[in-house]
């Protein structure tokens, strides 16, 4: 009973932060380069991905996820995040590959509609995405990531006119208190 209690101690978000096990709430370390982060927007959406049967998305967004899909066998589900990312009124859809996911949080492959058909645009991994100010008619998006036992990444992905960019990276060393600010 004393280790179950112990364990569960342990895990509490107040004492993991303190061994830095823990940053799900998006708590960062001061920044030695005095960066300041964008605000999300207000107006931004929410991302809250769903699931769908794949034979049931359009016979086009199929085709489109098909063409990044690392297995032969398709899924029978996808997890689903729509919006337009651009203000053309057409969703570009994030959809998340599981293959590719970890301890680093969920990898979704982005894709914007062209034409009868979709183009990726870039991936995102982690959790906590938020959406930031246009730059170059794009949402900025940033999200965070885990890499380990204290270790996290913060990034701002931008759009580059053909695709997403990263254009900052951040690595947040809780267990030693320290940032390192990656090229």
């Amino acid at each position: 009973m004393k280790a179950v209690l112990i364990a569960a101690f342990l895990a509490s978000p107040v004492v993991a932060q303190q061994f830095g096990d823990d940053n799900q709430s998006g708590d960062w370390l001061p920044l030695p380069d005095g960066y300041v982060w964008p605000v999300p927007l207000k107006d931004a959406p929410d991302f809250e991905p769903t699931t769908k049967a794949f034979k049931e998305l359009p016979k086009e967004l199929r085709k489109g996820i098909e063409e990044y899909w690392p297995d032969d066998a398709l899924p029978d589900s996808v997890e689903l995040f729509e919006c337009d990312l651009n203000g053309d009124g057409k969703n570009e859809v994030f959809f998340a590959i599981r293959a590719y996911s970890g301890t680093g949080g969920t990898f979704y492959e982005i894709l914007t509609p062209e034409g009868a058909s979709y183009r990726g645009v870039g991936g995102i991994q982690g959790w906590g995405f938020l959406f930031h100010k246009r730059k170059n008619d794009w949402y900025q998006i940033e999200g965070m990531s885990r890499g380990g036992g204290g270790n996290y990444t913060r990034y701002l992905l931008a759009f580059d006119g053909k695709e997403y960019q990263t254009v900052r990276n951040e690595g947040h060393d809780f267990n030693r208190g320290e940032v390192e600010i990656r090229k």
